[in-house]
């Protein structure tokens, strides 16, 4: 039996383009070095900052974290998280600059449906057969004086 999710909220951007940062990083990313002297691409160290700042946020908000960086075939969930009967499916995006828009708008319909195939994949290998889930964002801008979070509940 395929598990079932009860989804709502639609996430709406004002950018013209979101595909746009992605498709610009996939052509030439960055590198920057870690402590053991591993090459890791700016993008992948922006989210992982993004991802520690949203978990505590989200510890804050009174959410029990399940799981982070939950991967099945090419699909990751950035954070699990339960909030009382309810199951959260978390996806977080973060911005050192508001060149290519807010965060949020990086979170394309492509990328909503691999989130949603990736959360039927958590509840399947979990054995979760009636289970409320919602969709959440964490949008994060990191400046100098502290990030900057927008919190999302049902974003889509």
């Amino acid at each position: 039996m395929t598990p079932t999710l009860r989804m709502t909220g639609p996430l709406l951007c004002s950018t013209a383009s979101p595909e746009l940062p992605v498709l610009l990083r996939s052509i030439l990313p960055p590198l920057v070095f870690t402590a053991n002297n591993r090459a890791m691409s700016n993008t992948r160290a922006t989210g992982t900052h993004g991802e520690k700042i949203a978990m505590s946020f989200l510890r804050k908000q009174g959410l029990e974290i399940l799981e982070m960086n939950y991967q099945f075939g090419h699909g990751e969930i950035d954070i699990i998280a339960k909030e009382g009967e309810i199951l959260v499916f978390c996806e977080v995006k973060t911005r050192y600059s508001d060149e290519f828009g807010p965060p949020e708008c990086a979170i394309t319909e492509r990328k909503q449906a691999q989130v949603r195939k990736t959360a039927i994949a958590y509840l399947y290998e979990h054995e979760i057969r009636e289970q409320i889930c919602r969709f959440d964002v964490v949008a994060i801008r990191v400046k100098g004086s502290g990030p900057e979070i927008r919190y999302l509940k049902n974003a889509f």
